[in-house]
């Protein structure tokens, strides 16, 4: 095997192509790859697209040559019989090479029972715990098919799924493991040596570079080999930040696409200095998906982690960015009225998971902002807060005072004016449940069976009661009920005392389509 050189693998193209939008002239078109330059430095090429008249299509070429010199690095030269010479150049083949792999991947097969669809291998294998493992036959017209291995018996008696026509003592097996990528190269020549063999030499293929190419698709390639295996890039890094006497820790987690053995994770915090350049602050290895960082100071941090393994391989690394230091203000507060309450809902600029707010109320204006905590009444600490009170009335501005905590800090208190909702009808609706629901409003509305039509009725009510929770209850009343052709009519008014979820409640009470006070005076 060998392998491209590192100058060899270009990270930025400089594409030049013929631009109809500018005279048919030759324009340029740059094409970079941002997260390879980043690990190992600009690498920049030139190339010419001949004939090309199209942006896009520059692009994409220069696209496809950075993706080419750095997914296929690996070019194989191998020798085989006239037996093994089944392809041409520009064919795509799959290489299975046990020395390589580690694992046993290919051979001859021994022997065939097409009844119980048992071949006997040359070598013993062994299937992982998990997945799908495929066996390559050659059939009959000398093409490679693939088949399920269903059972391994003594190492050697494979079961399959079945067994193709053609398939013969003696022709080759490659197997196809779930843990194990597969090798494929596109054969590049073909030479006959003087001693009946043949020479192959082919370059590393990978099947999904078009769909990196056109679609910008990902994928986490898995090893050919479990000698030396890359660790893959970790995922989903976060910071907690914590406070500990006066200082600071930050909690980091992550986790890996997939687990292997033997990795360990290697840890790097950065601090911004204030020439803008960056400090090593702590550097750590742990066995573990979590650190903890303690006795930081403010400021702003840039945390990497990579995985390495036990051979000191090293995956790609992954960082984020965050500060020790006092949330920002609310960049705005979103007040909604509603009955005899006031709904504040803060927001930030920038959306912060750890930052939480404090919630000041007042009657009056504040005009002096340092003076908010002597001046207004606390709330609480929420992401939102329903101010609500029967002293919340409408048609007047109530105050909200509202800063952004977190571990670290407070920020500077911003004033917001709102109002309780002014919906006459609706707070008709928000009473009549309150009302009618009280004892004194049930005894109002409460009928009486008058057993013949056009009855009529005149009631005095007094009740005296101490409730489950040694509470007193009075009231008293008078009502007259009538039926009329059916119908039901009701007048009274009640004077009541009750005790209720939200402490005390005296009530009078009226029931009646009309209302009105007359003078005696003059009859109006």
């Amino acid at each position: 095997y060998s392998f491209s050189a590192r100058k060899d693998r270009h990270n930025a193209v400089e594409v030049n192509w013929i631009d109809p939008d500018n005279g048919w002239q030759t324009s340029t078109e740059l094409v970079e790859d941002t997260v390879a330059i980043s690990h190992y430095g600009r690498n920049l090429v030139k190339m010419d697209a001949f004939g090309c008249t199209s942006r896009g299509q520059a692009h994409r070429a220069g696209l496809w040559l950075i993706k080419t010199e750095l997914l296929e690095t690996q070019t194989v030269d191998f020798s085989v019989g006239a037996e093994g010479l089944r392809h041409v150049p520009g064919d795509v083949i799959e290489v299975c090479d046990e020395d390589y792999a580690g694992v046993s991947l290919g051979g001859r097969i021994l022997s065939v029972d097409r009844a119980r669809r048992i071949l006997t291998l040359d070598r013993e294998i062994t299937l992982p715990s998990s997945g799908t493992t495929l066996i390559s036959l050659v059939d009959g017209e000398g093409l490679p098919v693939s088949v399920d291995v269903q059972s391994v018996t003594d190492g050697v008696q494979v079961q399959v799924s079945r067994i193709p026509d053609g398939v013969a003592e003696y022709s080759v097996w490659g197997l196809k493991l779930p843990t194990l990528r597969q090798r494929l190269f596109r054969c590049v020549a073909v030479r006959e040596n003087d001693n009946g063999t043949y020479a192959i030499t082919a370059v590393q293929h990978v099947p999904e570079k078009e769909s990196i190419v056109d679609n910008g698709a990902s994928f986490d390639p898995q090893s050919g080999t479990i000698h030396g295996t890359v660790p893959p890039a970790i995922q989903h890094l976060t910071t907690e930040i914590l406070a500990e006497e006066g200082q600071y820790q930050v909690l980091a987690r992550w986790d890996t696409p997939r687990v292997v053995k033997g990795v360990s994770f290697s840890l790097r915090l950065n601090v911004a200095a204030e020439d803008g350049s960056d400090r090593l602050v702590s550097s750590a290895g742990t066995p573990d998906t979590q650190y903890r960082f303690r006795g930081l100071t403010p400021g702003s941090y840039t945390l990497s982690v990579r995985a390495v393994n036990s051979q000191g391989q090293q995956g790609d690394l992954a960082s984020t960015q965050f500060s020790i230091s006092a949330p920002a203000a609310p960049s705005f507060i979103e007040l909604t009225p509603g009955y005899f309450q006031i709904t504040a809902t803060p927001r930030q600029a920038v959306y912060d998971p750890t930052v939480q707010y404090e919630f000041w109320f007042s009657d009056a204006q504040i005009t002096d902002i340092h003076q908010v905590e002597n001046a207004a009444r606390y709330l609480g600490t929420a992401l939102y807060w329903i101010a609500a009170s029967v002293n919340i009335r409408p048609g007047r501005d109530y105050y909200f005072y509202i800063r952004a905590v977190n571990q670290v800090g407070k920020s500077e208190f911003v004033e917001a004016t709102g109002q309780a909702s002014n919906d006459a009808a609706g707070y008709l609706d928000f009473f009549k449940g309150q009302i009618t629901e009280s004892h004194l409003g049930k005894e109002l509305l409460e009928k009486v069976e008058l057993t013949e039509d056009n009855a009529s009725k005149l009631q005095q009510f007094s009740k005296e009661w101490q409730d489950a929770n040694d509470k007193w209850n009075a009231m008293w009343g008078v009502k007259i009920e009538q039926t009329k052709d059916g119908k039901y009519y009701v007048a009274g008014l009640g004077l009541s005392m009750e005790d209720t979820p939200d402490g005390k409640i005296s009530q009078f009470l009226v029931a009646a389509d009309r209302i009105a006070y007359i003078n005696p005076a003059n009859g109006n």
